[in-house]
């Protein structure tokens, strides 16, 4: 995935008006392709939300939001700018727009160097079951020339759509508060797909949801967490594009379907507990600060769900390829088969 000058970017567009239900107002397209991912292994990323914002051109700066009368269509202002779950909405003197009603929608993006930018909204798409409450937003920004680029582009340059949602993130890495969710009312994000957070969504972890009388939004932020193996919460991934892990919950989102070794154990603000022979390998794990307080012999253990633990994630011990064999002998574990523990004939510490 595209990191244009080693940043990360996240389109947070402030709202005017409550969040309230509305349909679409348009006639949105199906998605056919949209990324739905089955139970089972998955792959992971490091980056939190991808874009392609062309960072030489823009110097390497962040898009921190927009105005909050921001939404503008024909040049004509639009009021009470609204989302749903990830369905936009806005009203033009009586009429709510939503779906496919906004495309051509201008709103104005501001930079973190105090610049603005302007974006646009292409096309709208609606996602297919599981995921059709999901729209993606085909997003564009404008450059000094004239010109128009995708917001979001694949690590190829291939166009990428985005999934609003509300709030916004903290971009920062190796800081108290680094990958945390900020609930700001007054803003959403634009997130990329391929990335952390819209793959999050793509999974079943929505924030708006709720699934066995559960609300899904810690989920989803503790998912942005452990698909980055951000172990210690402060928002420095530790994992590589393509990585598989196996990610399940007890909330029946993701199904245990691997027997694979046991990586963490996670919530919204890190790992709780961590394997040290998982994908981010003995040698990055030493050096974390958080690497002996989270270190547990009992981590995925299922009772550690009815204490805090959202969601679990397992890796392949083929894909550890960062272990040496020197580190492999010394931790006295088998690498041709799966690792099984019985957490049951264990005491809990």
């Amino acid at each position: 995935m595209r990191m244009g000058v080693g940043r990360m970017l996240a389109a947070m567009v402030g709202l005017a008006g409550c969040s309230t239900a509305v349909q679409p107002g348009g006639s949105v397209s199906q998605k056919s392709d949209a990324v739905v991912q089955s139970n089972g292994a998955n792959l992971n990323g490091a980056n939190l939300n991808g874009a392609n914002l062309n960072g030489a051109n823009l110097n390497g700066a962040n898009l921190n939001g927009a105005n909050l009368n921001g939404f503008s269509l024909g040049g004509v202002n639009l009021d009470n700018v609204s989302i749903s779950g990830s369905l936009l909405s806005a009203q033009s003197g009586d009429t709510i727009l939503s779906g496919a009603d906004l495309i051509g929608v201008q709103l104005t993006g501001a930079l973190d160097t105090g610049d603005t930018l302007t974006m646009r909204i292409d096309n709208v798409t609606q996602g297919t079951a599981p995921n059709d409450d999901i729209y993606y937003y085909a997003v564009s920004y404008e450059h000094e020339d004239g010109s128009w680029d995708s917001l979001c582009a694949d690590d190829d340059g291939s166009p990428l759509s985005a999934i609003a949602v509300a709030g916004r993130w903290n971009y920062a890495q190796g800081v108290s508060g680094g990958g945390a969710k900020i609930d700001d009312p007054a803003s959403f994000t634009f997130a990329c797909q391929h990335a952390a957070i819209a793959k999050c969504m793509e999974w079943g972890y929505k924030p708006w949801a709720t699934v066995n009388g559960v609300q899904l939004a810690d989920h989803h932020q503790t998912c942005t967490r452990a698909v980055r193996a951000d172990y210690c919460g402060d928002g420095t991934p530790h994992t590589v594009d393509g990585q598989l892990i196996n990610i399940y919950d007890n909330v029946v989102v993701q199904a245990d379907t691997e027997n694979w070794l046991v990586e963490a154990e996670w919530t919204p603000d890190g790992a709780r507990c961590f394997n040290p022979l998982n994908r981010s390998h003995l040698n990055i794990l030493s050096t974390l600060s958080c690497f002996l307080p989270k270190l547990n012999l009992f981590c995925g253990a299922t009772w550690h769900y009815s204490s805090g633990t959202k969601i679990m994630t397992e890796t392949p011990l083929s894909s550890d390829t960062g272990v040496s064999p020197s580190a492999q002998a010394g931790a006295e574990i088998s690498l041709d088969g799966p690792i099984s523990i019985d957490f049951a004939a264990q005491s809990s510490p």
